[in-house]
């Protein structure tokens, strides 16, 4: 009788484990034997091909440049049926306006299009100007915040395409920038990732844009420690304030707090390979995170879970 029941407990011990190994990632263990706050594991490869941008959207859904297209992905990298095409010559970024439109900075007609979530497209706004841009966020109040990499700039405009201010331009100071890649707005923010520089700015989206919080180190120099900068990329903010950075030339994803101490760092599956990232975008409760990341000639998408430390409950 003992043996039957020492027999049952352990198997239900190891259906637990396994059940519960498969549906919720597990954290690395520290040499402390816990696992590190907030850590990210890998838990998926997307099978999509050369991903140019992609946005986690306030639907929850994901947004992904691919082949000239932006295709609307559920969580585990499904496309939905629908895809956006209509107007697109050569997309480079996309992200989604608080009105949930889908905002896309089109490189091949010097543009930003807006389309609505079915996929059609509302307006074009274009403009001489607008030649090499590469990203475009929109705020509440429908300004659009435009960065333009190779021109080391950031203008905010209209949505009838006219110029309103001059956010950031080149210089060596903070407030400038130099190379900046991706951005992103939260909570009244602007994240910049000023490549160049080998930092990333927020800033305040009012006049007169205000350096809220800068991470990296106040030199051009770089580092490959914790909370610095080789080349960083993009830049995503959660809901909660948290910042994530595409730490290109360190090949990581580093997690910063609202008031910019360094988290925690994830990293490509195959970092050992050299994959590296060039895009990020979190969700808005900063469990889910997804990176495209690179080793110089194929491209794909990778996405992170939050882990979750032994008695803890499931994410979003």
């Amino acid at each position: 009788m003992k043996r039957l029941l020492v027999l049952a407990l352990s198997g239900l011990a190891a259906y637990l484990l396994v059940g519960c190994g498969y549906k919720y990632p597990m954290p690395p263990i520290s040499e402390g034997g816990l696992p590190p706050e907030s850590s990210y594991v890998h838990v998926a490869t997307w099978d999509i091909s050369d991903p140019v941008d992609l946005e986690v959207g306030r639907d929850n859904l994901v947004y992904v440049i691919s082949n000239g297209q932006v295709l609307k992905c559920y969580g585990n990298g499904q496309p939905q049926e629908d895809f956006y095409t209509a107007g697109l010559v050569d997309p480079i970024s996309v992200s989604q306006a608080p009105d949930w439109s889908i905002v896309v900075a089109d490189s091949g007609d010097s543009s930003i299009k807006f389309y609505d979530l079915d996929g059609n497209l509302i307006r074009t706004v274009r403009d001489s100007f607008l030649a090499g841009v590469t990203g475009a966020v929109m705020d509440e109040d429908y300004r659009i915040f435009a960065v333009f990499g190779a021109k080391d700039l950031i203008l905010l405009i209209d949505t009838a395409g006219a110029l309103i201010d001059t956010v950031a331009h080149y210089g060596n100071g903070i407030r400038d920038v130099e190379n900046p890649g991706g951005i992103d707005l939260e909570g009244g923010l602007l994240g910049v990732a000023s490549t160049g520089h080998n930092w990333v700015e927020l800033l305040s989206i009012y006049e007169p844009y205000e350096n809220m919080l800068h991470l990296g180190g106040e030199t051009h120099d770089g580092d490959t420690l914790p909370g610095y900068f080789l080349e960083p990329l993009d830049v995503s903010i959660d809901a909660n304030g948290f910042v994530y950075v595409a730490d290109n030339g360190n090949q990581r994803i580093q997690k910063f707090s609202p008031s910019g101490e360094f988290i925690i760092s994830a990293f490509s599956k195959d970092v050992d390979s050299g994959f590296s990232p060039v895009k990020i975008s979190v969700s808005q409760s900063g469990e889910n995170l997804y990176g495209i990341f690179t080793d110089g000639v194929t491209r794909r998408i990778e996405k992170f879970q939050k882990a979750i430390p032994p008695g803890g409950g499931g994410g979003e």
